[in-house]
């Protein structure tokens, strides 16, 4: 295909095709809404292309204040700008291309109207009220320093989000749905929880906590044998533990329990014969390994 849709996500409908590309691949928008930079991997080269006529974004909080840049043609006159029958809450014509407007207080989705001179009024385009954005929760709550982990945000309201915060770490999403956002954990600097922010255009937060871990390290199995028939109650010490998710003796799931971030009480499972068996610990931010340190007698 070598065109560009234009798309309205909330309508859920194509709204034009830009023709003239070749095999286009991504895109970027200017911060003023004003140009589209888009790569073609057909001949290796970028073309830049006018924004369409309409409003950027098209979307916002009911409770007003949101703003808005239109673009089009012939503007430069204008004299008022409403949101359906209301007027903006303020607007600045830019130049005969651009206005940029505030959107007032109201309940529905509406047009936006623009009045040149006295007497001539013009539909530019759409503008949809949102309900506030809800977080309702996100699909892990830690992993380790080296990010990379696919996380998904839930809620609803989020088919306009803009990015997700780890902290001050902004990431885009991978995959956008109304009641669910994918990511890719960014990696972090020290281990330690964050704050996960999710920004959509109707200038809603949601906000969960995501801890990043050090790897897990275990220093002491206790006490460190016990019979074949398996049921002996074992300390494992170390370090990072407190989001155990398996422990293994001798490659066997055994029962555990997490008691602090250093400690991981576990019952020992039965053994086909006697010998060492390894420990291994699994958490959300890796796996420790402690061969042989427990003995089947």
């Amino acid at each position: 295909m070598n065109s560009v849709a234009v798309l309205d996500l909330i309508a859920r409908k194509t709204l034009t095709r830009v023709p003239g590309f070749h095999a286009p691949y991504w895109l970027a928008i200017t911060p003023d809404n004003s140009e589209i930079y888009v790569t073609n991997n057909g001949n290796e080269t970028v073309q830049v292309i006018n924004a369409p006529a309409g409003v950027y974004p098209n979307v916002g909080p009911m409770s007003g204040g949101a703003p808005v840049t239109i673009t089009g043609e012939g503007l430069g006159n204008t004299t008022a700008v409403r949101f359906g029958c209301l007027p903006a809450a303020s607007f600045r014509v830019i130049n005969d291309h651009q206005i940029r407007a505030v959107s007032p207080l109201f309940v529905s989705d509406v047009k936006i109207d623009v009045t040149l001179g006295q007497n001539t009024t013009r539909t530019v385009g759409r503008f949809y009220y949102l309900q506030d954005s809800v977080m309702t929760g996100i699909s892990r709550t830690s992993g380790p320093l080296s990010g990379g982990d696919a996380l998904t945000v839930t809620g609803r309201g989020l088919i306009t989000t803009t990015e997700v915060r780890f902290g001050n770490v902004s990431v885009t999403p991978s995959t956008l749905l109304d009641d669910r956002v994918t990511v890719t954990v960014p990696p972090a600097q020290a281990p330690g929880p964050v704050p996960v922010t999710v920004v959509t255009q109707s200038n809603a937060y949601g906000r969960a906590v995501y801890t990043y871990m050090n790897p897990p390290g275990i220093s002491s199995v206790t006490p460190a044998s016990g019979p074949t028939s398996g049921g002996t109650p074992v300390l494992i010490e170390g370090t990072a533990l407190a989001f155990t998710q398996t422990v293994t003796i001798g490659g066997t799931q055994a029962d555990f329990g997490i008691i602090s971030a250093t400690r991981v009480a576990v019952v020992t499972p039965p053994a086909a014969a006697p010998g060492p068996a390894d420990v291994v610990v699994t958490t959300t931010s890796g796996t420790a390994t402690a061969p042989g340190a427990f003995l089947y007698t």
